[in-house]
């Protein structure tokens, strides 16, 4: 396992300041923060979208600001990961089901 695996007890995906709501947090199926030294972070949210409506439910929009925080293994507060904005807003729709996606990239500053 990668030395910059963080292990978390809770996630927090907020978009414009709000937290996502339990009903539309509880089909997270990953989350990854993609940071490299000479480009802005990105972020990946995916949800399993089995409703087919949860990316209306986030509320996200292009251009939106979106926070990932996480509450580190043995902690008891979150820490803020990633902080920037909505860059896309993804459907995949397979015979399994649909997937929805929330990117971002990090805001300068």
């Amino acid at each position: 396992m990668s030395k910059d695996t963080l292990h978390a007890v809770q996630q927090i995906v907020k978009i414009d300041g709000t937290e996502l709501a339990a009903d539309v947090a509880g089909y997270i199926r990953e989350i990854v923060v993609d940071d490299r030294l000479q480009l802005p972070a990105y972020l990946t949210v995916t949800f399993d979208d089995i409703p087919g409506d949860l990316l209306d439910k986030t509320k996200a929009r292009i251009g939106s600001k979106i926070e990932f925080l996480a509450t580190p293994v043995g902690e008891t507060a979150p820490v803020s990961l990633f902080v920037g904005e909505v860059t896309t807003l993804e459907a995949s729709y397979v015979q399994t089901g649909a997937q929805g996606f929330i990117e971002g990239i990090q805001s300068e500053g």
